[in-house]
């Protein structure tokens, strides 16, 4: 996103698989659909209900098949351990969730698209300690995704927890292979 911000300007690489996404030529819509972001800061797009934020991206891909979507959805917020806590409110506005819940509804709209790489800039940090248990029990799959973090090493998984401090720098850097 940093391309349309005046000003803004980008040095030395990212690889994924080999290839420089920095790269001349290379298509930054493709790009997105092969890595995921979620933000330190929740992002819920304000104008949609719980559901709507988390289907957007496949949404956006051209999917419309209700089923498809359905399926997605709860899969998504399984994976993101916010299932049971809005399965009953899925029109809901998304910005009416407390932040913890905000931040796992946008590692759920994350994890719909099933990216192949996922960055998380310390999406857990603002995560109060029952959320964050929650997310440590949160389902296996969600941890079937590459991640990798965008400034601090920080990445939140089943398998790691969610650290209050940065993962050791050989976990991610902006400059790995993927």
């Amino acid at each position: 996103m940093h391309e349309v911000v005046p000003g803004a300007r980008v040095t030395g690489s990212v690889l994924v698989e080999g290839m420089d996404v920095y790269a001349p030529g290379v298509d930054a819509v493709q790009v997105r659909r092969k890595i995921g972001m979620v933000f330190q800061k929740p992002n819920p797009f304000p104008t949609m209900s719980i559901f709507d934020n988390v289907v957007a991206g496949l949404r956006l891909g051209g999917v419309r098949e209700r089923s498809v979507l359905d399926e997605a959805a709860e899969r998504a917020l399984r994976q993101a351990a916010l299932w049971d806590e809005v399965k009953d409110q899925l029109g809901k506005s998304g910005v009416s969730l407390s932040g913890g819940q905000q931040q796992r509804l946008c590692i759920a709209r994350a994890l719909a698209v099933e990216p192949e790489v996922l960055l998380m800039d310390e999406p857990c940090s603002a995560l109060d300690p029952i959320a964050t248990a929650q997310d440590r029990g949160a389902d296996p799959r969600a941890t079937e995704h590459a991640t990798r973090s965008s400034s601090s090493p920080t990445t939140c998984s089943r398998q790691r927890g969610c650290p209050s401090r940065p993962a050791s720098s050989s976990s991610a850097s902006s400059s790995s292979s993927a």
